[in-house]
């Protein structure tokens, strides 16, 4: 019994100990809801985080919420980077692929068809500055507005590996 009840302590301090490590490799978080649901051209989607460690590669991952009352299998959108010295970095079109060819949604749809899909943007990103960067997203699909999503997110993670530079 002693045996079972140290056995079942150790695993839980490994696992709080792990999810502490995780949280810590997350520079940054935030989501932007969309009014409702309908994403319109003029509606810019900004989020600015701070970079402390330019040695260090990151990821970036778009999280999307959406219904299935989207009218498409993608969205398209243009994505901005600005640098902490207002560098502006050229705007690049990304396709966010958010329905499979048979209507099927990527990612985990709950009870009520509500949805949450994770995008990698970048794997092994670099900063370059140290300072405030910025990212801003704008619709730019086929349709204004977009119906059917409900809020749009980034993160940031710090991977454990240096830039080889």
């Amino acid at each position: 019994m002693k045996i079972g009840i140290v056995y079942l302590s150790i695993s839980l301090m490994l696992v709080i100990f792990s999810l502490q490590s995780c949280q810590s490799d997350r520079v940054y978080s935030n989501s932007i809801d969309i009014q409702d649901e309908k994403w319109a051209y003029n509606q810019v989607l900004e989020f600015e985080w701070n970079i402390e460690d330019t040695a260090s590669l990151y990821r970036l991952l778009l999280v999307v919420d959406h219904d299935l009352s989207i009218p498409f299998q993608n969205i398209y959108v243009r994505c901005k980077t600005v640098y902490p010295d207002q560098t502006l970095i050229s705007a690049s079109d990304v396709s966010l692929e958010l329905l499979q060819e048979n209507g099927k949604p990527y990612g985990e749809c709950s009870t009520g068809a509500n949805c949450k899909l994770e995008l990698l943007l970048q794997e092994k990103a670099r900063f370059p500055q140290l300072g405030k960067y910025k990212l801003s997203i704008q619709q730019n699909s086929r349709v204004d507005p977009y119906i059917g999503l409900k809020k749009i997110g980034l993160q940031v993670f710090k991977l454990g590996q240096k830039d080889q530079k």
